[in-house]
């Protein structure tokens, strides 16, 4: 039990179990998300109306999700006049040899799948197929890749990346930075 939350779980049941317990504890559980995730939402829209200095709202986004999602690495890239990707902010990667390879990954992923609006999120089941035609760092456990979208215009693309913090990316946090991604 300690481990288990050391790792993160949010509580633990003792046997003999009782369902009515466990009942209670996932509705905690999920009110919690549900609170940390419009705690996020807020913080990041005041921010988004009181800031006009971009390098202070993106600290802010990168900061709010960083908490929110326990990504250990934040990498946002805007597309240039040219339709490159171009890293405008980080968090966690300040080898550029290690940006240069997250950043072929993500030109990768926005080839083969962000363009259609298909976000990513790794790892991928064995039966999907999608997992062999990207390229991961070995220190990549788990990562998310989500376009950018205003008024239906695709300006870039966001990558959530585990390195050190233990699971992989589940549902909620798509869901998540889906709502993150449509306030930016």
């Amino acid at each position: 039990a300690v481990e288990s939350m050391k790792r993160g779980a949010y509580d633990y049941v003792t046997k003999p179990f009782n369902f009515g317990e466990i009942l209670t504890l996932i509705e905690k559980a999920l009110e919690k998300q549900e609170i940390k995730t419009l705690l996020g939402i807020y913080e990041t829209s005041k921010a988004m109306f009181a800031t006009v200095n971009l390098n202070t709202l993106l600290q802010i986004i990168t900061d709010v999700l960083r908490r929110t999602l326990r990504a250990d690495e934040i990498l946002l890239f805007l597309y240039d006049e040219n339709k490159s990707l171009n890293l405008i902010a980080n968090y966690g990667v300040d080898d550029f040899a290690q940006q240069t390879r997250r950043l072929k990954t993500c030109q990768e992923a926005d080839a083969k799948f962000v363009r259609d609006q298909h976000p990513i999120l790794f790892p991928l089941s064995a039966a999907s197929g999608e997992r062999d035609r990207l390229t991961f760092d070995e220190d990549i456990k788990a990562s998310i890749i989500s376009p950018l979208y205003l008024k239906n215009k695709n300006l870039g693309l966001i990558s959530l990346n585990r390195i050190t913090t233990p699971g992989a990316f589940c549902d909620e946090d798509f869901r998540t930075l889906s709502i993150f991604v449509s306030q930016i």
